[in-house]
């Protein structure tokens, strides 16, 4: 007979039915193969202070969210922090300890207490020589069965929910399925899974009125479930990003007849052992709070070396920006804006060396274009927007070449054909030699693949609609003035070049996590392209005039690309100057030259035509597990001008927005950065430090290993376990070292405080970012002074942290 705990509580319907919708709304989305892009994994849970969600992950989910003392210890060591700097930090917190206790402690290992067990895993620890771990059972079933119920669109009933169809379909399965007998050996499982839930809402509430004693417990242990498969959770959260149906409920609910399943199949034949189970579950669910306490205290030290860190590499950056003294811009002949992503840093330092009448310029890769992308004929839809946005306009090239998109169309058939986990090996059989062709011609020749999507898209004009409908002339003039806004230009140059970036990878499951995290996930040439379209049309400048903006009549906007592989920058028409073709060659193999130095002793050896093909084969090599470093080492974000930071050389770590505080006189645009850029910096941030502190769980693992799902849903590493999220160990690990260090995010702000404090305070998000430590912000309205915002005060710079 299945037993029960001895104190049952009765849960109002509407108090439980909320809870289970607080625990789903903390799990933060993951994007998909084809529109990935980067995310804070806490991004729901930074209303609450940065300290205490790690102390959470770690006692809830037994996830790293900073980084570990090996690593705080190894960067004190190589001098990247001194005890000065602790010393500082640990003045600021107004704490009673010594910076020579804190680094004890982290040398001695700072150990954290156990992680709360589920039942799951705590039976696993009763019976450690059993066979396979109940856990790593469960995961694999759960996980397996969600790969082939979204692999294909779900098919829900008119008269059900998303959250009550998934988890109805997870019964049927679990119920015929009897691989899990297998698995373990149970004699008794089948006469267990009898007993299954008949509903999510059974499920529910066995936890909050038979299994916990209060709604903390309860919560605590729904959310711990959900972190057991992180992946899954993270990608139906995506899901539900813009329009919440509930359905991650669903998977909690699984989650939870799991473990009502294992509690009676203990029970029910293990009788002599249930009082200890028992003994124990009481244990973890009523300790919750104590160890949540205590591992707070623990990683108390790792925050406080952590901030040291921050504040030695602030000071550095600091003292290089307020020492800094900028040559005049002379008049331009040519602007070119570049999207402000860290690896576009480099490539326009280096173009300003070699030609000073180029001024370039910083803004969101998107380019202020918020549509989705329909190529003509075809019922693809493709967001090219921050995952923060959704876009009512979609752009259709216009064109005429019906071989082209049918060639496109066989390209990208063949190419999920490829992909998929039962195709890749039909199409080798079914191509034969043919196939074996490519194969060999991938190994003997440096050959490129491009996504048929972007193939079809490529036009210089394009049909912009809304519902079917072409849209108005005055919409189309709103994109081009908001657009023009974020460029913070009053006066144009003869040529004006918009360049989107791109990576050139092949053979790389995650080559749209290397792309522009402004634009979805993709390449920015579509914005670029209708801009420019835009801009150059006649009618639509004369309208821009009204608006505050005169564009010279030989003004030419030319669409650009930015390889950030190999750092080529193409332009898209034969108007361009042809001195520019010469100062982008030159700046490419400058550029090329101080990136050569991330990957290989040899760099000194080689002639810039060497450098340049040793690029290219690196951008197309199948075999490539490290194409490019991405934006690993972003530490900061400047939003200003130019001037302020033309001339100096930033290693690609800085993302520079261009923006002018006397031009917004109603503090419009700097809201506008400050709830969007700001935000998808944060979430590029945070992604690259989570994929480091605790690569098994927030990060890829070895993408060597990665087998795609169909339906561009994510990767498993391997073929089984949990859908693996975030960055792989080769996007931020060279072998020997880390390539990334974890370091929280450094705004500066070239505006007046008051400005900046009344978006912060018109702002919650904002606000919860700064006040709870996600971000620094900081003010560098004057050249030569630069003061911290932290809860409603400023202070002098130089990484405050309590």
């Amino acid at each position: 007979m299945s037993e029960a705990l001895n104190t049952v509580k009765s849960f109002n319907q509407a108090r439980q039915s909320q809870a289970v919708t607080n625990v789903c709304q903390k799990v933060a989305p993951h994007w998909p193969l084809d529109k990935l892009i980067a995310v804070n994994p806490f991004w729901k849970s930074v209303n609450r202070p940065y300290q205490d969600v790690a102390a959470e992950a770690w006692m809830l989910g037994g996830i790293h969210a900073l980084p570990e003392a090996s690593m705080l210890t190894a960067l004190f060591d190589s001098g990247r922090f001194n005890q000065e700097d602790v010393d500082a930090v640990l003045k600021n917190s107004e704490c009673n300890v010594s910076a020579s206790e804190v680094l004890s402690s982290l040398r001695d290992g700072d150990a954290l207490p156990e992680p709360f067990n589920t039942i799951a895993a705590l039976i696993d620890k009763d019976n450690p020589d059993s066979g396979s771990p109940w856990h790593d059972i469960l995961v694999y079933q759960v996980s397996q069965f969600l790969a082939s119920y979204y692999q294909v669109t779900p098919d829900i009933p008119e008269d059900t929910t998303p959250a009550d169809h998934l988890f109805s379909c997870w019964r049927d399965a679990m119920l015929a399925d009897s691989g899990v007998s297998i698995l373990r050996s149970e004699l008794n499982f089948k006469a267990s899974k009898e007993k299954l839930f008949n509903s999510k809402d059974e499920a529910f509430s066995w936890v909050f009125n038979t299994m916990t004693d209060s709604g903390y417990q309860a919560e605590s242990y729904l959310y711990a479930l959900l972190l057991k498969v992180n992946g899954w959770s993270s990608y139906i959260a995506y899901r539900n990003w813009h329009n919440d149906t509930g359905e991650l409920q669903g998977l909690l609910a699984i989650l939870v007849a799991w473990e009502h399943l294992l509690w009676n199949l203990y029970f029910d034949n293990r009788p002599s052992a249930a009082n200890q189970l028992r003994a124990r579950w009481h244990f973890e669910r009523t300790t919750i709070s104590t160890r949540l306490h205590a591992a707070t205290s623990v990683q108390k030290n790792r925050w406080f070396a952590l901030s040291a860190y921050e504040y030695a590499q602030q000071k550095k950056l600091q003292n290089l920006l307020t020492r800094h003294t900028s040559s005049p811009q002379p008049e331009p002949d040519v602007q070119m804006a570049f999207c402000i992503d860290v690896r576009s840093e480099r490539i326009r330092h280096h173009l300003e060396t070699v030609n000073p009448k180029i001024q370039t310029l910083g803004v969101a890769g998107f380019f202020g274009v918020p549509v989705t992308v329909t190529p003509k004929d075809t019922t693809i839809s493709r967001p090219q927007l921050p995952g923060l946005l959704s876009a009512s306009v979609s752009a259709t090239p216009v064109s005429d070449k019906r071989d082209h998109y049918d060639s496109c169309a066989f390209s990208s058939t063949f190419q999920e054909w490829g992909k998929s986990p039962i195709g890749a090996l039909g199409l080798v059989e079914t191509a034969g030699v043919s196939y074996l062709t490519q194969i060999v011609n991938r190994i003997l020749r440096v050959t490129s693949a491009s996504d048929p999507v972007d193939d079809a898209a490529k036009a210089d004009q394009w049909v912009l609609s809304r519902d079917g409908s072409p849209i108005s002339d005055k919409e189309r003039v709103d994109i081009a003035a908001s657009a023009l806004s974020l460029l913070a230009v009053k006066k144009f140059a003869p040529t004006v070049v918009l360049v989107a970036h791109t990576s050139e990878t092949t053979n790389n499951l995650h080559a749209t996590a290397l792309h522009c995290g402004a634009c979805g996930g993709q390449s920015g040439e579509v914005n670029v392209r209708i801009l420019a379209d835009l801009l150059n049309n006649l009618k639509i400048r004369a309208a821009l005039k009204d608006r505050g903006f005169t564009i010279p009549a030989n003004t030419r906007f030319i669409a650009a690309l930015h390889n950030t592989t190999t750092d080529a920058i193409s332009c898209f028409t034969a108007l361009m100057p042809a001195s520019l073709n010469v100062n982008l060659k030159e700046a490419q193999q400058l550029a090329q030259r101080e990136r050569l130095r991330q990957f290989t002793d040899a760099s000194p050896f080689m002639s810039d035509n060497d450098a340049s093909t040793w690029f290219t084969r690196k951008s197309r090599d199948w075999s490539e597990v490290q194409p490019e470093w991405g934006l690993a080492g972003n530490d900061a974000f400047i939003i200003g001008p130019r001037e302020r930071t033309r001339g100096l050389c930033l290693e690609g770590t800085v993302f520079l927005h261009e923006y002018r505080w006397q031009q917004d006189k109603e503090n419009a645009l700097l809201t506008l950065l400050m709830t969007a850029p700001m935000i998808v910096t944060h979430w590029i941030n945070m992604q690259y430090n989570a994929s480091v502190t605790d690569n098994e769980k927030l990060g890829s693992g070895n993408k060597v290993l990665h087998n795609a799902l169909y339906n561009n849903i994510g990767v498993f590493e391997g073929n089984s376990g949990d859908l693996r999220i975030g960055l792989s160990r080769q996007s931020v690990h060279n072998g020997q070292e880390w390539t990334h260090t974890p370091q929280r995010l450094s705004v500066y702000i070239v505006a007046p405080k008051n400005n900046i404090q009344r978006v912060v305070e018109e702002n919650p998000i904002v606000k919860d970012l700064i006040d709870n430590e996600w971000i620094y912000l900081f003010t560098w309205e004057r050249q030569h002074n630069i003061e911290r915002l932290y809860k409603g005060s400023w202070y002098q710079w130089g990484g405050i942290s309590v």
